[in-house]
């Protein structure tokens, strides 16, 4: 797993607020996806991110910017704060979050 590279695309929140294709419950889901990031911090995997929270799909599904960036960012908190919850410390998991977008956003607005 050290010289793979890619994203787990399984942002549920983002899918139950923009697309609406949620096949399992959002309950559920977290579970897997902290599961996922304690596989990665248990066996160090540093190249694989376990979750792109994006705010895009939001975008499409007609949120206006303020909107689309003030979910995104709820959803990353709302992760990072069920991860924490779960034992894990950020420091072991912060570097397996991506979210291109939302680092542009605050640039912009200067946050």
């Amino acid at each position: 797993m050290k010289n793979v590279r890619g994203t787990v695309q399984a942002d549920i929140l983002k899918e139950d607020q923009a697309q609406n294709t949620c096949i399992f419950s959002t309950n559920f889901a977290m579970r897997m996806m902290g599961d996922i990031q304690e596989n990665f911090t248990s066996n160090d995997v540093r190249n694989f991110y376990s979750v792109s929270i994006s705010g895009y799909h939001i975008a499409e599904a007609g949120a206006n910017p303020i909107s689309q960036v003030a979910f995104t960012l709820a959803n990353g908190f709302t992760l990072i704060e069920y991860y924490l919850a779960r034992g894990l410390r950020i420091d072991d998991f912060a570097h397996n979050l991506v979210s291109f977008s939302v680092t542009a956003w605050i640039r912009n607005m200067r946050l």
